[in-house]
């Protein structure tokens, strides 16, 4: 926690105007059931908009998840050196985003990938993390990059409903905090792909049980939905069927809005036979695949018996 709040009191204003112009907007791409717009894609434009400290950003041919280069950050860990009151500090590396991308509201997810190589043979349970800047001088979001593994490449997709708040999104930073390392060690981090990406069709992601056992008598089975696609304001048809051995037991519509919901479908009055069952959820677009159910007779039912 309290690298944390270094790292934040530490950050860089991200309002500050970069010493080179800002590359133009990327055009939106369609992929499938996806659109993304590339904030940043590894080019020696982007390159040019980072602001690192304590350590080197250039762009790299070596490693690429998307394209022929991508952006690489390189630190000497030095615990001699560093900000004056913090000599084993936080090398960083900053950049605002231009007026036209600071507003998020109209997307699902920020992705972004990154590959590490380093001079030690492992790496600490911490060992990036990564903020994101409102409107003011500190990030109000941040992540530790807990996943990242040496030698391969991590692919990460955080749901902007995460955020305390989308808009406006002015700038982001990763780092890293040298107490976490040892002295002398060499680390290069390839960051490609940084974009915004959001579904066309209305789309069921992240969707659950909320138990994935039940009894017989249970009058709903709760359901927990994120429904991605669809604008503010407006609804999107989700159909669910609960089956067991492909015969229907329960089902039934739900006109939704976009965001994560908790919802209540209804079972028989009858009640259900015990047995295993599935629960298939469709929407237009992309859906889950069947959650598995388990019905279990009920104890105040053989009560009665």
């Amino acid at each position: 926690m309290l690298r944390c709040i270094a790292v934040t009191a530490l950050a860089l204003v991200v309002g500050v105007a970069a010493a080179q112009q800002s590359p133009p907007v990327a055009p939106v791409i369609r992929e499938g059931n996806l659109e993304r717009l590339i904030l940043d894609d590894g080019l020696d434009t982007d390159a040019a908009q980072w602001r690192p400290a304590e350590a080197r950003v250039s762009i790299s041919t070596k490693q690429a998840r998307r394209g022929p280069t991508s952006l690489q950050f390189h630190v000497e860990v030095d615990w001699s050196t560093g900000e004056p009151q913090y000599p084993i500090g936080w090398p960083r590396m900053q950049r605002s985003f231009p007026e036209p991308v600071r507003d998020w509201s109209g997307w699902d997810y920020l992705e972004f990938s990154i590959y590490v190589e380093s001079s030690r043979d492992k790496l600490p349970a911490t060992p990036m993390g990564v903020g994101l800047y409102g409107a003011g001088s500190r990030a109000d979001y941040s992540r530790s990059l807990t996943e990242l593994q040496l030698g391969k490449w991590t692919d990460y997709r955080l749901p902007l409903a995460d955020l305390p708040g989308v808009n406006p999104r002015s700038g982001i930073q990763f780092h890293i905090s040298e107490s976490n390392y040892r002295d002398g060690d060499e680390l290069d981090f390839w960051i490609d792909n940084i974009c915004l990406v959001r579904y066309v069709e209305p789309t069921l992601a992240a969707s659950r049980l909320v138990e994935q056992a039940i009894y017989a008598d249970s009058r709903y089975l709760l359901v927990d939905l994120d429904l991605m696609g669809v604008k503010q304001e407006a609804k999107a048809e989700v159909t669910w069927a609960l089956s067991r051995n492909g015969t229907v037991a329960a089902e039934g519509r739900l006109d939704m809005g976009p965001g994560r919901s908790r919802v209540a479908l209804p079972l028989p009055s009858a009640g259900l036979a015990a047995g295993e069952y599935e629960l298939a959820l469709r929407c237009r677009g992309d859906s889950p695949a069947p959650f598995a159910l388990k019905v279990a007779r009920s104890p105040w039912q053989e009560g009665t018996q």
